[in-house]
């Protein structure tokens, strides 16, 4: 992974000659998605720069994908500021022959590891508020009705299992029996994707699995998450009544689709002890919809 590192660090260097004046570039973290580094610039002074894993990537469809990712959070962060959300200022957005890449203002936060979860659930809550129309952003339930079906495809391959769920129709069906509402989703609300200062949200990120769709397919998908906890809950202004509007069905394959998706991802990263936890509750989720059917 470092040699990977070093070569986006040399590529990104090489093509800020032209764009600006960039003192320094090391790591910083590494995500799912991006390579994150940090760099000191004489325009901008201290700076994130959001690298996409597959942005070199001898796959054209890897490829294409990392660039659409990259563009996406572009979009997003833009729609933030148009709804005074706290999100780092984008200072370039930069779509080269060889990486892409984006530099974004560097916002400091607290240095308490415990995340305030009772002011992530009001932001949460501030999110939802916020009407986008699937034009805009991939309508949820098209999104999880096929990332279930090919996920579950995935997962038999993998664990030689008999898993199996109801078919294409008859899952649109389910996420229709409801009134559903076409909210901003965020899709990956954890204390990494987040930054507080004095106990407020200061910058959310990491726009790449948003949505169009329900606020309560967020909320499972944070309860899968391990955050949906007493304090998120007082934070998130009428949990149990927008909760209660969405059949118990739905509900469980909202949760569904995060632990598959988690499942494989930590078998992908060999992550063994984060993958038994998420198979627990795959294995508890998947027997109270096969006897709800």
């Amino acid at each position: 992974m470092s040699k990977v590192v070093d070569v986006f660090i040399r590529e990104v260097t090489k093509e800020c000659e032209h764009l600006c004046s960039l003192v320094s570039i090391h790591p910083f973290a590494s995500g799912v998605e991006n390579c994150v580094l940090i760099g000191q610039t004489l325009e901008w002074g201290k700076v994130v720069i959001r690298v996409p894993w597959d942005t070199m990537s001898r796959d054209q469809t890897k490829r294409s994908a990392s660039r659409a990712g990259l563009e996406k959070e572009y979009k997003l962060t833009t729609f933030c500021y148009q709804h005074h959300l706290p999100a780092p200022t984008i200072y370039l957005f930069h779509k080269g022959e060889e990486v892409d890449f984006m530099i974004q203002e560097y916002v400091s936060g607290d240095r308490n590891n415990e995340a305030p979860l009772k002011e992530m659930g009001r932001f949460v809550k501030e999110l939802h508020q916020i009407e986008v129309p699937p034009v805009f952003l991939r309508d949820a339930h098209e999104a999880i009705t096929e990332r279930l079906i090919k996920n579950v495809k995935k997962f038999k391959l993998i664990f030689n299992s008999s898993l199996s769920l109801p078919h294409e129709e008859e899952l649109k069906g389910i996420f229709k029996s409801y009134p559903s509402k076409s909210r901003l989703l965020h899709m990956d609300i954890r204390p990494e994707n987040i930054l507080f200062r004095n106990q407020r949200v200061a910058g959310i990120f990491d726009w790449t699995n948003s949505l169009a769709g329900d606020p309560v397919l967020e909320l499972m998908r944070i309860k899968e998450y391990g955050f949906l906890s007493s304090e998120f809950i007082e934070g998130y202004h009428e949990f149990d009544k927008e909760i209660q509007r969405v059949p118990e069905m739905a509900r469980w394959l909202y949760q569904f689709d995060t632990s598959l998706m988690l499942t494989l991802l930590f078998r992908e990263l060999g992550e063994n002890e984060q993958e038994r936890r998420t198979l627990v509750s795959l294995n508890t989720l998947y027997k109270k919809i096969k006897k709800a059917l």
